[in-house]
């Protein structure tokens, strides 16, 4: 059994844990004890290994580049208007306000999204544009968070909800496919 204030040194080079005549020693000073006092300590010099160097300083430079920002969990989306366009041509672009809508093209209808900030008042008017005309359709009242609109485009009317015609259009696309896929 090793002598207390003895030790045999351990595996991979690294300095052992000293031990309690050591650390009574170190506390009989009258500076503080720093942890690398007790535990590098080797004939009165303080000894690091490269690694130990490496990340005491790269910890400080990895937290000054640390991007934190605002996460917002469980937060519901923005208020939003979506206008749905059946056929809209590509030149089409709707606005409300100085808000432009962002455009998703699907099979046979295009998608507008709006979305608004909560504090900003909604103008009530909305902007068409399609080639050289330009002309405004008044908004319906907004009854929920997120609202959903039907544009024709021939009729210059904005209706609420999604076209009638809708489910029954991508049903019988659905079944049409299978049957030409499976055969």
């Amino acid at each position: 059994m090793a002598e207390q204030g003895t030790h045999k040194p351990l595996v991979g080079g690294s300095n052992p844990p000293a031990t309690t005549k050591e650390i009574n020693k170190i506390s009989e000073k009258s500076q503080p004890i720093s942890l690398l006092d007790i535990i590098g300590q080797e004939r009165g010099k303080v000894r690091i290994s490269f690694n130990e160097l490496l990340l005491l300083l790269f910890l400080p430079v990895a937290l000054l580049f640390t991007n934190t920002s605002i996460c917002y969990a469980n937060a519901p989306p923005p208020p939003s208007i979506f206008i749905i366009v059946p056929h809209a041509p590509k030149d089409l672009i709707l606005s409300i306000g100085s808000v432009e809508a962002n455009r998703k093209d699907k099979a046979f209808e295009s998608y507008y999204g709006f979305f608004f900030d909560v504090n900003r008042p909604i103008d009530d008017n909305l902007q068409i544009t399609t080639g050289n005309s330009t002309y405004q359709i008044k908004l319906p009242p907004l009854n929920s968070y997120s609202s959903t609109f039907t544009l024709d485009l021939g009729n210059k009317k904005l209706t609420p909800g999604t076209p009638s015609f809708r489910p029954y259009e991508f049903a019988s696309i659905t079944i049409i496919l299978t049957l030409l896929i499976e055969g």
